[in-house]
């Protein structure tokens, strides 16, 4: 909570959508110097074969959506309309791309990752739906 606040005071007119897009590009370590941000082994080629058969997808990571969703974009990996992002979201400006808020309050951390249903209730619900049609 303390760094989303850091991020909210010392970064809201610099951390844009097309700062954080240009960043993951860039960056070919980006995360930290001793654990950069990676894929598995695999699952690039496992998050497409799950987009090519529709499979419904939840990605849960007490990190921030708009750095996953880049990552993934970075490394050419498909995030269909199969995919969900249940991560913190940075809230933009429309206008200006400056950064407002952080969503959800409270966060989503490394300890509260439970809260992962109860925030995705629809999606459970649409996809457990959508199975029990299929068959």
């Amino acid at each position: 909570v303390r760094a989303n606040e850091l991020l909210l005071t010392h970064a809201s007119r610099v951390l844009t959508p097309e700062t954080v897009r240009r960043l993951v590009h860039e960056a070919p370590l980006f995360g930290t110097s001793t654990q950069p941000m990676q894929l598995r082994p695999g699952a690039a080629r496992l998050l497409a074969r799950l987009s090519e058969l529709d499979v419904p997808v939840l990605i849960v990571s007490a990190g921030f959506a708009d750095i996953i969703a880049a990552f993934l974009a970075a490394r050419a990996v498909p995030l269909g309309s199969n995919v969900r992002v249940c991560s913190n979201l940075l809230v933009h400006d429309a206008a200006s791309g400056q950064l407002t808020g952080i969503e959800p309050s409270p966060p989503i951390t490394g300890c509260n990752k439970q809260l992962t249903f109860e925030r995705n209730r629809d999606w459970f619900t649409t996809t457990h739906r959508r199975r029990r049609d299929a068959s």
